[in-house]
C-alpha cells in the first residue's frame, strides 16, 4: 500500500486489500468443508453407488448444492467481525490503515459477492468431478451442479438478506453471533406476522365475522381480490428490501461505534 493509497478519504485499493486479507484467512476452512463434502460423497459413492450431492431431492427437486452455498455465506459472514470484538484482535483490528466504511464494504464484497461466486465454481467442479467418478463406477447417474439452474429474484434475495443479517450479527455480538441473531429474527418475525393477522382480521369482512365470532381457525379463510394480490407482493418486496437495508446500515453504524469506543479507550 502506497502513501496515496493511504491517505485517500475512501480508497477502492483499501478495499480491495482487505477483501484479499479476508479472503485469505476464509481459505483454510473453505478448503477444508470443501474436501469434506468430496470425501463423504465418495465414501458414499464406493459404498451405495451414489454421490448424494448430484441427487436432487424427490419434494424439491433440487441438488443439495444451493443450501450449502447459501450455509457457508452465512457462517463466514456470521465471523465476519470477531476480530473486532476479541482483545488483543480488537487492537490489531483498530489499527488497520482504513476508515470503518471501508472494513465494513470489504466484509460485503467478499460475502455477497466474491465467496458465492467461488463457492458456485468450486462445487461445479467437485459436482463434475464427482459425476465422471460415478460413470466410471458405474453408479447411480446424477446431474452435474449448474449455479444458474434455478437462480431467481427469491433465491438471489434471500442470500443477500441472511448474509447481510448475519454481518450485522457479527458486528453486534462478539460470541454467538448467529444464534442470538436467529433468535431475534425469530422474534420479529413472529411480531410481524401478528401485525399482518391483525391487519387481515381488521380489514376483511372475513376476518370482522371472525372476531366477532371468535373462531379464527375454523372461518377465517380470506379470499384476496386478484386487484389486491399485487399490492400484497409489492408490500411484501417494501418490507424485505427495507428489512435488508436496515440490517446493512445498523451493521455499518455498529462498526463505526465499536472502533471509535476502542479508540478513545
Amino acid at each position: 500500500m502506497n502513501e496515496t493509497t493511504v491517505n485517500k478519504t475512501l480508497s477502492p485499493e483499501r478495499v480491495a486489500l482487505l477483501t484479499r486479507n479476508r479472503l485469505l484467512e476464509d481459505l483454510p476452512p473453505f478448503l477444508i468443508a470443501l474436501g469434506t463434502l468430496a470425501a463423504l460423497n465418495l465414501l458414499s459413492l464406493l459404498l451405495g453407488g451414489v454421490a448424494f450431492l448430484n441427487h436432487s431431492s424427490p419434494r424439491s427437486g433440487q441438488t443439495g448444492w444451493p443450501f450449502l452455498i447459501w450455509l457457508g455465506g452465512v457462517l463466514l459472514a456470521g465471523r465476519a467481525f470477531a476480530q473486532m470484538h476479541n482483545g488483543r484482535g480488537g487492537s490489531d483490528w483498530i489499527l488497520l490503515p482504513a476508515t470503518p466504511f471501508e472494513k465494513y464494504a470489504a466484509a460485503f464484497v467478499s460475502y455477497l459477492v466474491v465467496y458465492p461466486l467461488a463457492a458456485a465454481l468450486a462445487a461445479s467442479g467437485l459436482s463434475a468431478v464427482l459425476e465422471g467418478l460415478a460413470v466410471l463406477l458405474r453408479g447411480s447417474p446424477g446431474v452435474i451442479f449448474n449455479p444458474l439452474a434455478g437462480l431467481d429474484e427469491g433465491s438471489l434475495f434471500g442470500y443477500l438478506f441472511f448474509v447481510t443479517a448475519a454481518l450485522a450479527a457479527s458486528a453486534r455480538f462478539g460470541k454467538l453471533s448467529l444464534v442470538k441473531a436467529g433468535a431475534l429474527f425469530a422474534a420479529w418475525a413472529a411480531f410481524l406476522g401478528f401485525l399482518f393477522m391483525l391487519g387481515l382480521l381488521l380489514s376483511t369482512p372475513e376476518g370482522r365475522e371472525a372476531l366477532v365470532h371468535r373462531s379464527f381457525a375454523r372461518e377465517f379463510h380470506p379470499d384476496f381480490e386478484a386487484a389486491a394480490k399485487p399490492a400484497l407482493v409489492w408490500l411484501g418486496r417494501i418490507w424485505g428490501w427495507g428489512s435488508w437495508a436496515a440490517a446493512a446500515v445498523y451493521g455499518y453504524f455498529r462498526v463505526a461505534e465499536k472502533e471509535a469506543v476502542d479508540e478513545v479507550q
